[in-house]
C-alpha cells in the first residue's frame, strides 16, 4: 500500500468557500464544518484584520448580499439554464459592500442577523434582513466632503488566493509579527 499526501492536505481549512459553478443560486459558504474542499470550490482566506476583528461571518454575509450577487453575475460566465461559472481571476473583480469596516451599528445589525440565522436556518429571511440593512445604509442622506466608496474588490479583503501553496496559519503568524 502506498501512502501519499497531497498539497491540499497541508493547506489550512478556509473560513469561506465558494462554488465554482452554480445554477440559480450561487453562494458563499461559511465553512463551519472545517472541510478542505478539493477542486470544486474557491477557497477564501480573509486578511488578518478581518480575522482579528472577528468579522469573518460579517464578510461571509456581505458576500452573500444582493449587492455582491448582482455584481457576481456581471463578472462570471453565463451558461444556459441560468448557470454561472466563476473563475479565480473573475472572482477578483467582484465588488463587495465594505462599509461595515467603519460602522459599528451595521456590524451589530449584521451580527444579530447571523445569530438569528444560526438559530432558525431560514436563508431567505436572513438574506432579506441583510439586504434591508445594506439598502437602508445606502439610502441614508449624508453630508460628504469627499466621495465614499461603498465597495471594494474581493482581493483587497483576501489574504491570498486559495491556489497558493502558502499555509494560512503561517501567513497569519507572519502578519502578526509585522
Amino acid at each position: 500500500m502506498v501512502i501519499t499526501k497531497s498539497t491540499m492536505e497541508k493547506r489550512e481549512v478556509p473560513p469561506i468557500i465558494f462554488t465554482l459553478l452554480a445554477r440559480d443560486n450561487p453562494r458563499f459558504i461559511l465553512n463551519e464544518a472545517g472541510v478542505r474542499p478539493v477542486n470544486v470550490f474557491h477557497l477564501i482566506y480573509p486578511k488578518l484584520e478581518i480575522v482579528k476583528n472577528e468579522c469573518v461571518e460579517i464578510l461571509w454575509a456581505l458576500l452573500n448580499s444582493q449587492f455582491s450577487m448582482l455584481n457576481l453575475r456581471e463578472v462570471g460566465r453565463k451558461y444556459g439554464g441560468n448557470t454561472i461559472k466563476i473563475e479565480p481571476r473573475e472572482l477578483d473583480n467582484l465588488l463587495v459592500f465594505n462599509r461595515c469596516r467603519y460602522l459599528k451599528k451595521i456590524k451589530s445589525e449584521i451580527k444579530n442577523g447571523i445569530k438569528i440565522f444560526k438559530t432558525d436556518r431560514n436563508t431567505q429571511k436572513f438574506l432579506n434582513t441583510l439586504n434591508h440593512i445594506i439598502d437602508n445604509y445606502l439610502k441614508e442622506p449624508r453630508q460628504i466632503k469627499k466621495p465614499i466608496s461603498y465597495s471594494t474588490t474581493l482581493p483587497q479583503i483576501m489574504l491570498f488566493r486559495g491556489k497558493h501553496k502558502i499555509e494560512y496559519s503561517a501567513k497569519l503568524k507572519q502578519s502578526k509579527k509585522d
